[in-house]
């Protein structure tokens, strides 16, 4: 194999390298930024969750109140 193949050889298997590695970066990255929406995504189903027990649970109080007032 000449020298020139060589060079351009070499030249190819450090270019997949660099390519390989911005690839790593970008997966470990990814990986990073989901894991954050799924926390956030987590918590606000937990807040809306505890609001909507609190409405259900207000809603319920004032049908009592209600067949309260109408029984009077």
């Amino acid at each position: 194999m000449d020298q020139e193949s060589k060079q351009l050889l070499k030249a190819l298997v450090d270019g997949q390298r660099e390519v390989k590695a911005k690839l790593d970066s970008l997966e470990l990255k990814l990986a990073h930024e989901s894991g954050l929406i799924r926390k956030e995504m987590r918590e606000g189903f937990e807040r809306l969750e505890k609001s909507v027990d609190y409405l259900a649970g207000k809603s319920g109080q004032h049908e009592m109140e209600i067949e309260l007032l109408k029984a009077r």
